[in-house]
């Protein structure tokens, strides 16, 4: 599998962790998907927007009907308001909601296939 056939999803994705990680992705081949809901109304995504291995999705990763659509096209979750969560906090309580209402809603649904977390 080649990095331009990898689809990797980006939850938490516009802000400084998930901008910086977003164009190396960009940078190595994937195909990088980022949802944010955008609640500090950055900018930071905007250099990636010219390739159209880019996409952008406004909303939360703990909306269920939005992480489904999403995950039936991606091979790779990195969580990166996660990673900013955990490492302040270690794993605090919104990374804790998240986790469960994804988890609880998504990953227990039949038709999804299990793409891997990356924390």
């Amino acid at each position: 599998m080649t990095t331009a056939s990898v689809h990797v999803l980006v939850t938490g994705g516009a802000g400084y962790i998930g901008s910086v990680l977003s164009r190396e992705l960009l940078d190595r081949g994937y195909r990088v998907t980022v949802l944010d809901n955008f609640m500090y109304r950055q900018n930071s995504l905007l250099d990636c927007c010219s390739s159209d291995a880019f996409h952008v999705v406004r909303g939360d990763c703990r909306d269920e009907r939005i992480m489904r659509d999403l995950l039936r096209d991606t091979d790779i979750i990195i969580p990166a308001k996660w990673l900013k969560t955990i490492s302040r906090n270690g794993l605090g309580k919104g990374a804790f909601e998240t986790l469960r209402a994804v988890e609880g809603n998504v990953f227990d649904d039949p038709e999804y296939q299990g793409a891997p977390i990356l924390i």
